[in-house]
């Protein structure tokens, strides 16, 4: 990591926002929240205004905003926790791929979530999106 903070120091300020620019959607793509990612950018030593010009640059190139991340992100737990159903049960999947949504499950979700940097509100607004959208 130093090598890397060592060479970021070193690059053009165009050379940086192109990197970081890369290391949002990258970081985005992993279920990272906006406050990971900014943290991400501090921690390698990019200036507020390197990160901030990164961050339009990421989000004209097509950036989820951070609910439509959240959302992804839980979606894929609930898939990565597939369980045997039992009677009529509520379900994530296709009918190959299912899973018990249970209570358990949700904290699992929601502890997720809050490792990726999501604040309390966006966790629970994501909850409550799976809970409707696969029916409680």
């Amino acid at each position: 990591m130093a090598k890397l903070k060592d060479e970021f120091a070193a690059a053009t300020r165009r050379e940086q926002v192109r990197y970081c620019t890369y290391k949002i959607a990258e970081l985005a793509e992993t279920g990272a929240s906006d406050r990971k990612i900014q943290q991400k950018l501090r921690d390698l030593g990019a200036s507020g205004e390197v990160a901030e010009e990164a961050w339009y640059a990421a989000e004209d190139e097509g950036l989820p905003d951070e609910k439509e991340r959240a959302l992804r992100l839980a979606e894929k737990t609930l898939r990565a926790s597939k369980k045997l159903l039992v009677g009529e049960q509520e379900t994530v999947g296709d009918g190959t791929d299912q899973v018990e949504l249970t209570d358990k499950l949700l904290r699992r979700v929601a502890s997720r979530l809050s490792y990726q940097g999501y604040g309390g509100e966006v966790v629970y607004d994501t909850i409550d999106r799976i809970r409707r959208k696969y029916g409680d």
